[in-house]
């Protein structure tokens, strides 16, 4: 009756003493058992196939240095990581990590990295665009016309300054995204006759709000129903 030997080592390979693959490919047998603890610490625990003749590929298939004949040791279990156990972990491919539903492997400082570069859409499981730099590393500063100048998504701030030729000026503010705060007030007034507005492409309560020159301006917030005014300082909201 063949006895199958279970062989302990503490690493993979090397030919040193104590690696597994130092163990002499002429006392093992098919289905010897080995368990490899490193100092990883991994527990890889491997199973001999004696006619598997298949290329050394570390640590899933490792042959003797030593008389290795078609004698195999095949990675049947490595101790998977949990939050409880120490264990092997596999790592995530930058595709995985920048698609962000993958809950059993581990990301890289470089793969987060990808992720911050394909951060996904404003509203969604990531930042997206809007994110502590743009929002308060940066203002956008316009020149309002009666022919609609846009405001800003990705900064928090829009600061306006009136052309100066007397009539009402259009600032647009397309729709943003759940919980999103802007604020939109006029800077420099280009002439005393000058008067703008803020006609927010979705609004609650109204379609636009008119202001009569410099140093006024409203912050909205982004809901489910449009733009919300939440302050208003010399705005009329119609």
């Amino acid at each position: 009756m063949t006895v199958n030997v279970i062989y302990g080592a503490i690493d993979l390979t090397g030919g040193s003493a104590g690696d597994l693959d130092a163990i002499d490919g002429t006392v093992l047998q098919n289905n010897d058992i080995a368990i490899v603890v490193t100092t990883t610490p991994y527990v890889y625990i491997y199973r001999l196939n004696s006619t598997s003749g298949a290329a050394e590929s570390s640590p899933d298939i490792i042959a003797p240095d030593t008389n290795p004949g078609n004698k195999r040791w095949i990675l049947a279990s490595i101790r998977a990581a949990t939050a409880a156990i120490v264990g092997g972990v596999e790592l995530a491919t930058s595709a995985e990590v920048v698609t962000g539903t993958d809950e059993t492997k581990v990301v890289t400082p470089d793969t987060l990295t990808d992720k911050m570069a394909a951060p996904g859409t404003i509203g969604g499981t990531t930042p997206g665009i809007l994110n502590l730099i743009t929002l308060f590393g940066s203002i956008d500063s316009i020149t309002a016309t009666s022919e609609t100048v846009a405001a800003s998504l990705t900064t928090l701030i829009t600061l306006v300054t009136t052309n100066g030729d007397s009539d009402l000026d259009d600032v647009s503010l397309a729709d943003g995204a759940t919980g999103q705060v802007k604020l939109i007030g006029c800077e420099v007034e280009g002439n005393a006759s000058d008067t703008w507005k803020i006609t927010p492409a979705t609004m609650c309560g109204g379609t636009q709000i008119t202001f009569a020159g410099v140093g006024e301006g409203c912050i909205l917030a982004w809901t489910a129903s449009g733009w919300l005014v939440v302050a208003n300082n010399g705005g009329t909201i119609s």
